[in-house]
């Protein structure tokens, strides 16, 4: 099920819904709403809570956590809404996520008002609390206490942004360079911190131009990509990743100065104590990654996530956008939908990189052995079932959300292929038995990967079975146009031994071609008499040696009546 596309702060959903002119080509995607009876059991059996969802990313003035936290309050609010239109909301499970919307709403608004003077998100979000607000919270669901914060923002917004604007005409009077750069960067921060999202991204640009080092340019690409990635702009995203890459001298990058760093949306104080080359290199990694996850380029994507080498403990410390429980997602389904079984078996199941990232998952063992582990054994059953489970999860990602139901139709269709694959004769009901559904439903799918060219075979409805044309398949192809090339070259082989022992035998003949008489007395060609004297020349050596074979052989062809 799918519902109207959303944004998740002012600003995102001002550059979503009209556009800034900036340049920004995000796009409103479509989001799929979760199945409400099922995530509340996940809930309901603790295998999903929003508060340990929300402790795993960082808390920081890009308020990136807040984002999260306001989209699962909205999808779960949908699908509340669309299962009450529809008749299907029981009383059960509507109550559950009713309170694990109320709760992720508060944690949402509580992190607006610690790290943010976004007053204008802070006023939406509560405003959606709606019933929970009437009941009384006691601390956000009450007016006064809302409207102190709100008072209270606005005055420290306001006098801060007429200290750093000073601050910067006074550096830029005095021709500072480096002053000049971090007061750009303060000055982004703190309007990014308000909630200006596209007036940081224009400031941080602006700060190029005073950037003195490649690690100053480092540190202003990951701020304007950071910003991008918030504003749904994905080409600048991508664009200012492969500047950070294409910069000398990486292994230097780190995380903007203190001075300039008390407020950055994109790197945190407590994080920006020299990072290493590999963790700057899996920053871009990561948002390379969801760029091409936007763009539904899931192979690009996948490769982007498989080239992080940092270790997860290290990443863990950079949870600002992506958690290693993400990665590990992105990891498992990306790689399911993309790779054969030799490449899942060599890049993901026998990787300690991979397998990293999966212990640090609330549940390891569903992602290696029930799915990854069960999918490479061909046990496609307890592999799907167990992504069926997993899908809840995966829809509650911000970023994951709008691809999960084609990734799992990618999932199933490579399955399906792959169970065809070894057989000649395939017997649709066992096969339905092994997927889990019915022979009609197995049968219309397995009609419509021939359809698309998946498979080579014909469906025998009547018996209810599958025969697959192995001669026309592609390894077939390959082995007899193999043999097509071996027969053609022993065609050109015999060719040119018959032409060997015909010449041969025309010289032991004493055979040749007489050629055309001159015609010098008639204008005649002159490159013709030329081609004509010299081949003379040469069939006059030609009967010389002849004639030296023959005097010393003693007459060996006249003897047998050959000459």
């Amino acid at each position: 099920m799918e519902g109207e596309g959303f944004g998740y702060g002012a600003e995102r959903e001002k550059e979503v819904g009209n556009g800034n002119g900036n340049g920004s080509s995000a796009k409103e995607n479509k989001v799929t709403l979760v199945n409400g009876e099922q995530l509340s059991e996940l809930v309901d059996s603790g295998v999903f809570d929003i508060a340990a969802y929300a402790n795993s990313y960082a808390q920081t003035t890009s308020s990136v956590r807040a984002t999260r936290l306001e989209f699962i309050a909205q999808l779960i609010g949908q699908t509340v809404a669309a299962g009450s239109v529809a008749g299907t909301g029981k009383a059960s499970w509507t109550a559950t996520l009713g309170g694990v919307r109320r709760e992720a709403l508060l944690a949402a608004l509580g992190d607006v008002k610690a790290t943010t003077y976004d007053v204008a998100r802070g006023r939406r979000i509560a405003a959606q609390l709606g019933q929970g607000a009437d009941e009384g919270d006691g601390r956000e669901g009450d007016g006064d206490a809302l409207g102190e914060w709100v008072a209270a923002a606005a005055r420290a917004a306001h006098s801060t942004r007429d200290r750093l604007d000073a601050e910067l005409k006074a550096y830029k009077a005095n021709l500072i360079k480096e002053s000049i750069r971090l007061a750009h960067l303060e000055l982004a921060a703190h309007c990014a911190k308000c909630g200006d999202l596209a007036s940081a991204l224009k400031t941080y640009s602006r700060s190029r131009d005073f950037c003195s080092t490649p690690r100053h340019v480092q540190d202003m690409c990951l701020l304007v990509v950071h910003v991008s990635l918030l504003l749904l702009n994905y080409p600048s995203v991508l664009s200012y990743v492969v500047k950070a890459e294409s910069t000398p001298d990486a292994a230097g990058a780190s995380a903007p100065t203190a001075t300039a760093n008390q407020n950055q949306p994109a790197v945190s104080a407590n994080q920006s104590q020299g990072p290493d080359r590999q963790l700057f290199q899996a920053k871009l990694k990561l948002y390379a990654a969801l760029v091409h996850l936007d763009a539904a380029h899931y192979s690009q994507a996948l490769a982007a996530l498989l080239a992080i080498t940092v270790s997860p403990d290290v990443f863990s410390l950079w949870n600002e956008v992506v958690s290693a429980a993400d990665v590990a997602h992105l990891i498992v389904v990306l790689g399911l939908a993309t790779l054969s079984r030799a490449d899942l078996h060599s890049k993901i199941l026998l990787s300690p990189q991979v397998r990293a990232f999966i212990d640090l998952t609330p549940d390891p063992a569903l992602l290696h052995s029930t799915i990854l582990a069960a999918f490479y054994s061909a046990q496609y059953s307890t592999a799907l079932t167990a992504l069926a489970s997993l899908k809840q999860i995966l829809l509650l990602d911000l970023y994951l959300n709008p691809h999960v139901d084609a990734l799992m139709k990618l999932i199933r269709r490579r399955a399906v292929v792959l169970y065809i694959e070894p057989f000649d004769v395939v017997d649709l009901p066992r096969m339905a038995t092994a997927f889990v559904c019915h022979v009609d439903a197995i049968e219309k799918e397995v009609v419509g990967l021939i359809q698309e060219g998946a498979i080579l075979a014909r469906v025998d409805s009547h018996n209810k079975i599958l025969r697959v044309n192995k001669s026309t398949s592609d390894e077939n192809h390959a082995r007899s146009t193999l043999f097509s090339k071996t027969l053609q070259m022993g065609r050109e082989y015999t060719e040119q031994s018959n032409f060997l022992l015909l010449r041969a035998s025309m010289t032991r003949q004493d055979m040749y071609i007489q050629p055309p008489p001159s015609n010098d007395g008639l204008g005649g060609n002159l490159h013709h008499d030329a081609l004509a004297g010299a081949f003379a020349e040469f069939q006059q050596q030609q009967q010389q040696q002849q004639q030296h074979l023959r005097d010393k052989r003693g007459g060996f062809f006249e003897r047998f009546g050959l000459s």
